[in-house]
């Protein structure tokens, strides 16, 4: 048994080195590796490579519209935006040269002054010209009727205006060397329109041309900005000269009088011009203290230029005539009449009433009053 066992063995191991023999037994034996690393190799070279998953971008809701009230709510009182795009560029960002309105009368106006309308919207930005590299400065003023609701309305170019209900509007650089106003397309939208003493709100899109056949697209927006009325001054006379001078016709203003005898005083003037009708020059001078307040007072007659307003007096009144044909001055007498005083805040609002006499015994009436006079520095 032992000797069969033995020969199994010494047969088997002969039979196992002609194997390694005849598979090339001088090669060296591979180095055992861990199962892990095994699967790991075998996953590298059988498995593809996945891109990770694509996540779905939102549907985004449709843009819900924002009412131009709110988007003006947004800008602080007084703010505006304003650019322009085309023969003029606002690449230099928005400088109020001053803020808001300058409410200049138009030609169109009934009676010539911003008591009655129109108004003008203006505003100022600073600007690069086309093909410069100069910059200036540019305004955009539209010309709004008296009273405008708040609403949507079509422009026209400032040249064409054809009736007071116009809206026109025109581009002007400064030192106005280029002007646009000759044609004009586009919308004014109103939110808020409140004329003298109230503030605009809305925005704009138009395109103005001048004669050479360039356009400049404009927008923008202003919030709040305050109306500032005109400056002017009314005045009938009836009686013995019987006029209505037309605002075109009447010289006004508001001073301290530089008489050394005159207090300091606050001075109104409104005088007529001569006319073919009137040769005369009619000046009304009204002499107020310079701590005058808000009310009604009365007029006490002031003999001449040169006499000082007493100082228990609160209103004292000139009144003279010159005749243009042949030099002639009437010194007007028994000058009595009131002064409403409306307003002395930033602006001189007052009305007046006059009676007098010339030649003696020729009465003369006069109704009048200057209204938003700038006031000047003392």
């Amino acid at each position: 048994m032992r000797i069969q066992m033995l020969f199994k063995l010494t047969l088997g191991f002969l039979i196992s080195a002609l194997f390694l023999t005849a598979c090339g037994g001088d090669a060296p034996t591979p180095t055992p590796t861990s199962q892990a690393e095994e699967f790991a190799s075998f996953l590298a070279t059988t498995v593809p490579t996945v891109p990770p998953p694509i996540t779905p971008s939102p549907v985004l809701p449709p843009p819900t519209a924002v009412p131009l009230e709110l988007q003006l709510g947004d800008m602080s009182a007084g703010e505006y935006t304003f650019s322009l795009l085309g023969a003029l560029n606002s690449d230099l960002g928005f400088t109020p040269i001053y803020e808001g309105i300058d409410a200049v009368s138009y030609a169109l106006a009934q009676g010539g002054t911003n008591l009655n309308g129109p108004y003008e919207f203006i505003l100022w930005t600073d600007i690069l010209t086309d093909g410069t590299t100069e910059d200036t400065t540019a305004q955009i003023v539209f010309t709004l009727p008296a009273s405008l609701e708040a609403d949507t309305y079509e422009v026209v170019g400032r040249d064409v205006m054809a009736n007071p209900n116009d809206i026109g509007v025109e581009i002007v650089t400064g030192l106005a060397t280029q002007r646009f106003g000759a044609d004009a397309s586009g919308t004014l939208t109103i939110v808020a329109n409140g004329g003298v003493g109230g503030v605009f709100s809305g925005e704009f899109e138009v395109t103005v041309g001048d004669d050479a056949g360039n356009t400049v697209l404009a927008s923008g927006r202003a919030s709040a900005i305050g109306f500032k009325p005109q400056e002017s001054a009314e005045l009938i006379i009836s009686g013995a000269l019987d006029a209505a001078p037309s605002p075109d016709e009447l010289i006004y203003l508001l001073a301290h009088d530089t008489s050394t005898v005159s207090n300091n005083d606050w001075r109104i003037d409104v005088a007529t011009v001569n006319t073919p009708t009137n040769p005369y020059i009619i000046q009304h001078r009204l002499y107020m203290s310079p701590n005058i307040a808000q009310g009604s007072y009365d007029i006490q007659p002031r003999a001449s230029l040169n006499d000082a307003r007493p100082e228990e007096v609160d209103v004292t009144a000139y009144v003279e005539l010159f005749n243009t044909e042949d030099g002639m001055i009437i010194e007007a007498t028994d000058i009595t009449g009131t002064l409403e005083v409306i307003n002395i805040r930033d602006t001189f609002t007052a009305t007046f009433t006059l009676t007098y006499k010339i030649d003696e015994e020729q009465e003369v009436s006069v109704e009048g009053g200057v209204f938003y006079m700038n006031k000047p520095a003392q």
